[in-house]
């Protein structure tokens, strides 16, 4: 991940998830935000996920000298175990990238259209 031309490590555990580290991420799309503490809740889901975990976290610092509170998630990718139900990816980790780029893609655009399409025809319900 880059941020202002800067590589963010992403983070292989959740004890990487620490301020400092949140604040890189927030400071690409929100300039000025100081991250002081951060609270991991842990995963979303009631059991492992195959390729990855969804971490839940709150974030709480500042921005232009106002106090802020986030509530993030953040994709934990388990590198240490490849896919190991295809013999054909079982070795091949840009396979493996393929697939978690194709996966941060739905949360990314899919779903926020999704959302937003869901939203529009709420509103015209309460229209009629």
């Amino acid at each position: 991940m880059e941020a202002q031309g800067k590589v963010i490590a992403i983070p292989k555990s959740i004890e990487d998830i620490a301020p400092y580290w949140v604040q890189k991420v927030l400071q690409r799309d929100l300039p000025g935000v100081t991250i002081s503490d951060v609270d991991v809740k842990g995963s979303i889901c009631d059991g492992e996920g195959f390729m990855s975990e969804i971490v839940a976290f709150d974030a709480r610092g500042t921005r232009n000298g106002k106090s802020q509170r986030y509530n993030l998630v953040a994709k934990m990718t388990k590198f240490t175990r490849p896919l190991a139900t295809s013999n054909a990816l079982e070795d091949d980790i840009q396979g493996h990238l393929n697939l978690e780029r194709a996966e941060v893609g739905l949360y990314s655009v899919v779903v926020p259209e999704l959302l937003s399409a869901t939203t529009e025809s709420s509103k015209k319900k309460l229209l009629e």
